[in-house]
């Protein structure tokens, strides 16, 4: 009967830390596009490369962190995570450059 605060037996997890770079770094990662229809190949489906980039920088940017992913059973599941935001975010190796 010890004399604890009824945590006995619970340990304290680490929370992980995150940062804003690494997730701009996914969100901005080519990936594949499978199954593109191209019409100036009659309309054949064929895989496709795809990026994320600014054509312009907004004055302020909002970011709204996805905490949530979806379990093995499609049941939501939140993800215990520390975000680390800095004051000022260098978006510079984002800028578009044009087709290519």
């Amino acid at each position: 009967e010890g004399g604890g605060g009824g945590g006995e037996g619970k340990k304290k997890e680490r929370v992980p830390t995150v940062t804003l770079a690494s997730c701009l770094e996914s969100w901005s990662a080519e990936h594949d596009v499978d199954g593109l229809r191209w019409a100036h190949l009659g309309d054949a489906a064929h895989a496709a490369r795809e990026r994320t980039r600014f054509l312009n920088f907004p004055r302020y940017l909002i970011v709204q962190a996805q905490r949530y992913e979806l379990g093995p059973d499609w049941t939501p599941r939140k993800l215990e995570v520390d975000l680390d935001v800095p004051m000022r975010v260098d978006l510079s190796r984002l800028r578009a450059k044009g087709p290519g």
